[in-house]
């Protein structure tokens, strides 16, 4: 009796162990924490954009050899306190992906893989057929 007495314990402890390391685990989130070179300590639009090191440019070349597509939208960010450039990339299926990508280096800090819920075809850098026929309009 006194060895199945030990052996529940045992069990008894094992999945406690386990219990408090899954717990522990699931408390940290699946965002991954971005580190780029540019620490940002003002958030002001005008003042980010004479942070920059890397190109618009640059950025989107950076993104479109991680995610092969169209660029939907560009626009700098500030992610855990780094600049980054906040790329969505359109793939051929229409599913969008975010791209970040560092603004100081260039480097690729984070994919978020697509969905099919996001923008479609028409949109380029934030702006959609629309804005393009109101430009058209005014001149």
């Amino acid at each position: 009796m006194n060895i199945k007495w030990t052996a529940f314990i045992g069990t008894v402890v094992i999945l406690s162990c386990l219990t408090m390391a899954g717990v522990v685990y699931s408390g940290t989130g699946d965002q991954a924490i971005i580190e780029g070179t540019i620490l940002i300590e003002r958030q002001d639009k005008a003042h980010l954009s004479t942070l920059v090191k890397v190109t618009g440019q640059q950025a989107i070349s950076s993104a479109l050899e991680a995610v092969p597509g169209k660029v939907i939208e560009l626009e700098l960010e500030n992610e855990d306190g780094y600049l980054v450039y906040g790329i969505e990339v359109a793939s051929a299926d229409g599913s969008v992906s975010s791209v970040e990508v560092d603004a100081g280096s260039g480097k690729v800090l984070l994919v978020e893989p697509g969905n099919n819920e996001g923008k479609q075809e028409g949109l380029l850098f934030g702006r959609d057929e629309e804005d393009e026929m109101d430009d058209e309009q005014d001149d």
